[in-house]
């Protein structure tokens, strides 16, 4: 296996496939699920879990990842980590639920194209720039 330096989750499936196709699976159950890839190989969707044991998403999870569309964050986690989402710029479009009690400092840091979010009541916490720069973002929904 030749050195190769990966820059996102992304690439490190694919270096992994490569030689294990079966524990990418075993990963994508825990980490996340690409479902439906668009013409030019972007992901359409993704399903957002936490690693096992944990209920939340890790700092930088998903950082300047460009495949990324639409989110679904899993009923399991209650907290998104700092820089998960920084720099998606593709990002349209983000579910978060009820079972979040807390959002990172720039979580979602210039998803330039996040255009609305819905944040449930349920949120006590959101980090500084947490939606900073989203230079599309003209709707933030509060939900009860």
């Amino acid at each position: 296996m030749e050195n190769k330096q990966i820059y996102n989750v992304f690439e490190l499936m694919a270096c992994i496939y490569n030689y294990e196709p079966n524990l990418v699976r075993y990963i994508m159950d825990f980490v996340f699920i690409p479902c439906r890839e668009d013409q030019i190989g972007r992901y359409e969707y993704i399903r957002a879990l936490p690693r096992r044991g944990s209920k939340r998403i890790g700092d930088s999870s998903f950082e300047n990842n460009k495949s990324i569309k639409v989110v679904i964050i899993d009923n399991s986690v209650t907290s998104i980590g700092n820089n998960v989402f920084l720099y998606c710029s593709e990002l349209t479009s983000v579910i978060i639920p009820y079972s979040v009690t807390s959002i990172g400092e720039d979580a979602f840091w210039e998803c330039s194209e996040l255009n609305s979010v819905t944040i449930p009541d349920s949120i006590t916490s959101i980090g500084r720039s947490a939606f900073g720069n989203c230079s599309r973002l003209t709707s933030i929904k509060i939900s009860e």
